[in-house]
């Protein structure tokens, strides 16, 4: 049992800690001329071969240095000094609490609203959901006190005990040394009695009630009652700290591990693709499409894996241009599919006016339907040119 403990609360704590803004700094000029189209460069293929940018993976591991104070090898309140760091965790984990209460806010918000799009409202909730859990549990491995195990195991039963307990003073009287009588009051005759060690407490309430057994009863029983659930708090919070550093590992290892799985069947899924589809294969000879390849990839790679690299309005630019390029993708298709089945229209056309005896064509087509017989040449060099 500490020597030292803090006034009961009536009530638990819900007073969250405070951030700053963080500053901001003004984006880069851009050049509007330059990285309007990120792929505009893309249009012709490159003389030379342009290898993908790659991404490093490596890190310089932060080293910690501890120095030992042999001053502080023994500590006189070991309970204190855990309440100290957990403290000094909680201005780290402020910013991590302000996003989850902005989250339930806007969930709050969207709610009180109702109607609209109702299936992109409940995804939208479950995503909130989902990143509050999240951030409760980034919370909770930081500081333990803040978890919901905590606040269920220790903080409710303290504060619904001190509740009590308050009541319980209260009710009390106190007659002084002139025989004035006035009610017990909580904080300026319970909490000094509450802070002192238990023999000294005792002496405290006798010599504030006097000859009245059972108020000096029933001030002891709130003072050990609270006593006693005040040290299991201390006791499990200083239990949790001593496995922190090995949760903590554990909790890297685990993400180290998944991080990892995850890049492997990426790579798995990349090269079924490469192998497997020909939409993806490029013939060894062909140096240009190669080339051209080779500088797409660059391109596309330095969004998906170099993010922390680029400005914001350059991920703006990137992600702009790749979204609207995935979109486009199966109209360019049917756009290449109409214009081979007219390029093989024309050939087939060709191959009749060459063998035909007196000039002319044996067929028609829809192509031929509104064109002279000799202007069909032209024809097909302007879609050409609109196709390249």
């Amino acid at each position: 049992m500490p020597a030292e403990t803090a006034a009961p609360p009536v009530t638990a704590s819900t007073d969250a800690p405070t951030t700053t803004a963080p500053s901001t700094t003004a984006a880069p000029a851009v050049d509007k001329q330059k990285l309007a189209d990120p792929f505009g460069e893309l249009k012709l293929p490159p003389k030379e071969k342009v290898a993908p940018e790659k991404k490093d993976d490596k890190t310089t591991p932060a080293t910690t240095v501890t120095k030992t104070d042999k001053t502080t090898a023994v500590r006189k309140d070991p309970i204190k000094e855990q309440r100290e760091r957990i403290e000094q965790q909680n201005q780290t984990i402020a910013a991590t609490t302000k996003e989850r209460d902005e989250l339930r806010q806007r969930v709050t918000a969207l709610e009180s609203k109702g109607g609209g799009d109702t299936a992109a409202m409940t995804k939208l909730v479950e995503e909130l959901k989902q990143k509050n859990q999240q951030l409760s549990g980034e919370i909770s491995a930081r500081d333990y006190s803040k978890s919901e195990e905590f606040q269920t195991k220790y903080a409710k039963p303290f504060d619904t005990a001190a509740t009590y307990g308050r009541k319980v003073i209260e009710s009390l009287q106190i007659t002084d040394g002139e025989g004035n009588v006035r009610d017990a009051k909580w904080e300026t005759d319970f909490a000094p009695i509450y802070q002192l060690p238990r023999g000294a407490a005792l002496r405290q309430a006798k010599a504030m009630f006097g000859e009245d057994s059972n108020a000096i009863s029933s001030v002891m029983a709130q003072y050990d009652k609270l006593h006693e659930l005040q040290d299991a708090k201390d006791i499990a919070l200083t239990e949790w700290q001593k496995g922190a550093d090995e949760r903590e590992q554990k909790q890297r290892a685990e993400g180290l591990v998944r991080q990892q799985n995850i890049e492997k069947a990426f790579e798995l899924v990349t090269k079924n693709y490469m192998e497997n589809d020909a939409e993806f294969q490029i013939k060894p000879d062909d140096k240009d499409l190669q080339g051209l390849w080779d500088k797409s990839q660059a391109l596309v790679d330095k969004s998906y894996f170099g993010r922390d690299k680029l400005a914001p309005h350059e991920l703006i630019l990137l992600d702009a241009a790749i979204r609207l390029r995935a979109i486009n993708e199966p109209v360019l298709r049917a756009k290449v599919a109409r214009l081979s089945e007219e390029l093989a229209d024309y050939k087939a056309r060709l191959d009749e006016k060459e063998t035909s005896t007196n000039g002319s064509t044996r067929r028609t087509s829809a192509a031929t339907a509104t064109a002279e017989p000799e202007d069909w040449t032209k024809e097909l060099k302007s879609k050409l040119e609109a196709a390249a």
